[in-house]
């Protein structure tokens, strides 16, 4: 999946995209509500840190962007601006060689989503508690194997409700906790000023970056505006579950590299089995779920793969048990798979329905299997 969207972005923009990093990815309509700003303020931070140490055990990231904005939106355009000028200085950097990369896929579309969402690693989900009524573009990045980070904001609730703590990093003011801080008094200014790392990360926004570019306005608005949609106030949060998520996957992916295998390790070790035919894996209880795309026979060869790796996982022995996902361009179904015996079930609903009943309510009715 990582090697096509590779060879997406080297015919779409000419960027050589590094397949070795883990692909944070962050595609959506361009909103300060959305908070991309949030994002970048993390990402400003990180190359400061290599900075600082260029020695420093990291674990290679390449942020991944895809947004549009409305025609007489400044400030969304501004910010666009912002994520381009930090791309194209970061990614000229040697410090960041190899470590930290920042790709802006222009023209965010359809086709684009197509290669970006499998190869994605990490989903960024951070719109401003009480702002986002609903989405689909965080089911569509989970069920293809993403970890989310997020809020309790939109589908994001009803996505945590049944996957929890395991599948997902949450972060952030709850709606009642925003009300309640604007009703104390909240004083964006204060809190960056008592921070050292937002005032360097805002310090850096507004000297600009190698194009000679200042985003000092950008800056003003969030000191001096307010901060209407809480990008001060939850930067030290998301900081440490950007941090924690990149910790969480550094140990599963260097099992994979080694071929040792647990319970998390057999979802990084099938996708690199399977290819594009796997695009995400869930343990619940001693449940395996595999949502997977591709051929009847590639779901049949990774079904293989499956049930041998899920009697070594850990001590405890799983099920032989996975549901495939299945997408063709006239037909959709979902596979269930016990033991050596694969039975096809036919689903007549669009993807959306389809991509929410396996997310949210498929583990419900495996188990009552």
């Amino acid at each position: 999946n990582k090697e096509s969207f590779a060879e997406f972005a080297r015919r779409n923009d000419s960027f050589a995209l590094n397949t070795e990093a883990i692909m944070d990815v962050q595609v959506k309509r361009l909103h300060e509500y959305k908070r991309q700003l949030l994002c970048a303020m993390s990402i400003a931070s990180l190359q400061l840190q290599l900075h600082d140490d260029p020695n420093r055990e990291f674990l290679p990231r390449t942020f991944v962007f895809g947004a549009k904005a409305a025609a007489g939106y400044k400030t969304a355009k501004r910010i666009i601006e912002l994520l381009l000028s930090m791309a194209n200085d970061i990614n000229k950097d040697p410090v960041c060689k190899d470590k930290l990369q920042v790709y802006f896929v222009e023209n965010y579309r359809v086709s684009a989503a197509e290669a970006i969402v499998p190869a994605a690693q990490i989903s960024e989900q951070i719109s401003t508690a009480g702002k986002e009524a609903s989405g689909t573009g965080c089911m569509k990045l989970m069920m293809n194997g993403a970890v989310t980070i997020g809020t309790l904001d939109g589908a994001n609730v009803e996505m945590y409700e049944r996957l929890g703590d395991e599948n997902m990093f949450l972060f952030g003011l709850h709606t009642d906790e925003i009300a309640q801080l604007r009703a104390n008094g909240y004083d964006p200014g204060a809190i960056s000023r008592n921070d050292p790392e937002i005032s360097r990360i805002f310090s850096r926004f507004s000297k600009g970056f190698s194009d000679g570019k200042s985003y000092s306005d950008l800056v003003s608005q969030l000191l001096y505006g307010g901060d209407p949609y809480m990008l001060i106030a939850d930067y030290r949060a998301y900081a440490g579950v950007s941090v924690n998520a990149g910790e969480i996957l550094a140990p599963l992916l260097a099992h994979v590299a080694h071929g040792l295998i647990d319970g998390h390790a057999v979802y990084l070790l099938v996708l690199k089995l399977a290819g594009a035919g796997v695009g995400g894996l869930y343990k619940h209880e001693n449940t395996l779920v595999v949502v997977a795309a591709g051929s009847e026979k590639r779901l049949y060869a990774v079904a293989a793969e499956v049930a041998v790796y899920s009697q070594r996982v850990a001590e405890e022995r799983l099920v032989g048990l996975a549901a495939y996902l299945y997408f063709a361009q006239m037909s959709r179904r979902v596979c269930l798979h016990r033991g050596a015996d694969v039975v096809a079930l036919a689903v007549g609903d669009d993807v959306h329905t389809l991509a929410a009943r396996v997310l949210l309510g498929l583990v419900e009715s495996l188990d009552a299997r």
